[in-house]
């Protein structure tokens, strides 16, 4: 982690100076309220884990505003801009049986999602099981070049903990009946859709005959994403 830098954030209005937190510094009170804001187990990281937070509130995030980065240290100077997108929430979500055999103990779930006609959408979703932190699947973004104002209905899969070897191509994706789930369901940003979209693509292109992929970034003067969303949340039991 880059420490001591000097790192503003403006909204074209107002300014936020950003405060440096690390892990080690906050109590344990304060890290069950940061493990329940970033999504992860303080306890599980075998490091120091350091953020820059708006302590003050000075911003906070509206849908259709502009926020522009500036990053000062170690004599050098990054800047990236990004726009909050207009949510487009999701219409329904359910549990069903999986395709194949009647299988008691497992489910799969579909969602339905009304598209905005007329406009470029980018969407992004992530899960949490049984209160653990948010995990990402494998392709967790995509577009509506194909489905631009229609209903569309497509599965959420469930994804694999971070850093699995083993799992069965049976159950793959699907979710076990009595946990209880929720959903991050994220619309993007062009840019911060491409930095994911290039990033998962060159994730699961891994090996010897693979191709490199370069990976988006909107950063000036660095590696990396600075990237608006707008998120609903969907607390749901695993039943049929």
């Amino acid at each position: 982690f880059v420490r001591n830098a000097i790192v503003r954030v403006s909204d074209g209005e107002k300014m936020a100076v950003l405060d440096e937190v690390c892990l080690d510094e906050l109590s344990e009170q304060e890290k069950r309220l940061a493990s329940a804001l970033f999504g992860f187990n303080p306890d599980s990281l075998g490091f120091n884990f350091c953020v820059y937070v708006d302590l003050g509130f000075t911003l906070r995030g509206e849908e259709g505003k502009t926020y522009t980065l500036e990053v000062e240290a170690e004599g050098q100077s990054l800047r990236a801009v990004t726009t909050i997108p207009r949510h487009a929430p999701l219409d329904k979500l359910e549990f069903r049986d999986p395709p194949g055999d009647p299988n008691d103990t497992l489910a799969q779930l579909l969602c339905t999602l009304s598209d905005p006609a007329g406009e470029t959408n980018f969407y992004r979703y992530q899960v949490a099981i049984n209160n653990s932190g948010y995990i990402s699947p494998i392709a967790s973004v995509f577009d509506d070049r194909l489905t631009d104002g229609q209903e569309v209905e497509f599965p959420l899969f469930k994804p694999e903990p971070r850093g699995a070897q083993d799992f069965d191509l049976e159950t793959l994706g699907l979710y076990k009946v009595g946990d209880t789930v929720t959903i991050k369901w994220i619309t993007l940003d062009e840019a911060h859709y491409n930095f994911w979209n290039t990033l998962e693509f060159n994730a699961a292109n891994q090996g010897p005959f693979s191709s490199y992929t370069l990976i988006d970034s909107n950063i000036e003067g660095g590696l990396g994403v600075w990237g608006g969303l707008s998120a609903s949340y969907y607390d749901l039991r695993v039943e049929k």
